[in-house]
């Protein structure tokens, strides 16, 4: 029980204290049952993609799409990825989830680009972890999936939350300056939320930044709202 409560301190915050609850020990368990369904869910190839399209406002063009993973629970049934992938993080099946989830998206992609529906500005946006970025072996496993598929690699982003690069600047600096020759965009996720640092923007090769959709729900509500999307937009371009 002191271990848990020491485990649950240290992922709150540095000298935090806690003290423990019943209710820790059935989240542990909860999070032990969750890690071992989805290692079973990769096994029987219970997730899938779902596809979120990313449209301009201006002309309400289709821009791109965002591959979406969804778990197909047997007995629960669609298990949105807000309610896994933290549990995920926690272990190594981030690093399986993600894989999975470039090998389908990269497959779906060439797909439709043999049936020529996509345009030249199109990118289909997969989600990394950076504890993915952070593995000496991503670019080779990119290359060979690349090699794999065929598809072009201009139609492919990565999008990275932002806290992940926080925790993982120094490690993942190497790998985002080689997926430059590759010519894929990466985003970075959830922007503003977390540890948010202006520095990162200096050292990395960030191409595009998604705002995080605490701010998107003010803007119209209030004007302080609306200047912090301005004054990130802004930023953005600069």
């Amino acid at each position: 029980d002191a271990d848990t409560a020491l485990s649950r301190a240290h992922a709150d915050s540095i000298g935090k204290i806690q003290i423990f609850r019943t209710e820790m020990h059935q989240d542990t368990l909860s999070s032990c049952r969750i890690q071992n369904e989805l290692q079973r869910a990769l096994e029987n190839h219970e997730l899938h993609l779902v596809y979120h399209p990313i449209i301009s406002l201006a002309d309400n063009y289709l821009n791109g799409l965002e591959a979406l993973v969804r778990w197909h629970h047997p007995d629960r049934g669609i298990i949105e990825a807000a309610d896994f992938i933290s549990i995920a993080e926690e272990t190594e099946l981030i690093l399986d989830i993600d894989r999975y989830v470039l090998v389908k998206a990269c497959s779906q992609l060439k797909a439709w680009e043999e049936q020529n529906l996509l345009h030249t500005s199109f990118r289909l946006h997969v989600n990394l972890s950076a504890k993915q970025l952070a593995q000496p072996d991503f670019i080779d496993y990119l290359d060979r999936l690349l090699g794999e598929t065929q598809v072009d690699h201009q139609n492919l982003a990565f999008d990275i939350t932002e806290y992940g690069l926080m925790q993982k600047t120094e490690t993942v600096l190497t790998t985002l300056e080689q997926l430059k020759r590759y010519q894929i965009m990466v985003s970075i996720d959830d922007f503003g939320t977390g540890s948010s640092s202006l520095s990162y923007l200096y050292s990395l090769k960030i191409e595009n930044l998604k705002i995080d959709r605490s701010f998107i729900r003010q803007m119209n509500s209030t004007a302080k709202g609306l200047k912090v999307i301005k004054a990130i937009v802004k930023l953005a371009h600069e």
